[in-house]
């Protein structure tokens, strides 16, 4: 993968991992079908409570459906 940042006329390569295949989600033999159940904090090893204190002001927000109808 590419990052170009045009404003300092500067590319950045980045290194993509080849796909797991001992994956619980996307591996050969997938053992999580339903993410709800998906801990995202215990698979980054972080806690990622930060991002989940911003608040989106409601004019903002849009449901899958509601976008699906418009486009």
């Amino acid at each position: 993968m590419i990052f170009f940042d045009a404003s300092n006329m500067k590319f950045r390569n980045v290194k993509i991992r080849d796909r797991n295949p001992d994956c619980a989600v996307c591996g050969d033999n997938p053992t999580l079908k339903d993410v709800s159940q998906f801990n995202y904090d215990d698979f980054c090893q972080v806690s990622c409570n930060k991002y989940a204190l911003i608040k989106i002001p409601a004019e903002n927000n849009i449901t899958v459906t509601d976008f699906d109808s418009i486009y």
